[in-house]
């Protein structure tokens, strides 16, 4: 016969163990962070990516030719150099 002080423990053993379980699955890990990548690597991507891309730089050419075509305009306005640190 089972003492009821040993099947308290063995039970609120178990409940901890339950929830401590279910807290470990709900909180999220953390993220691993990204490695730094090189210069190089970054412009070369940036090159892959907007190589096929029709730049305008006349706005009023531009929205004759989204008019003509039935596009619309991605408008890009930074301050500083594309090529350096803005």
């Amino acid at each position: 016969m089972f003492r009821s002080s040993g099947l308290r423990k063995r039970i609120s053993c178990l409940g901890f163990g339950v929830m401590a379980l279910s807290l470990w699955l709900i909180v999220p890990q953390p993220a691993s962070a990204e490695k730094v990548l090189s210069g190089a690597v970054c412009q070369d991507r940036v090159s892959r990516l907007t190589r096929d891309i029709q730049w305008q730089t006349d706005f009023d050419s531009a929205c004759e030719l989204a008019r003509e075509k039935n596009k619309l305009i991605l408008w890009v306005n930074m301050v500083g150099k594309l090529e350096g640190d803005t």
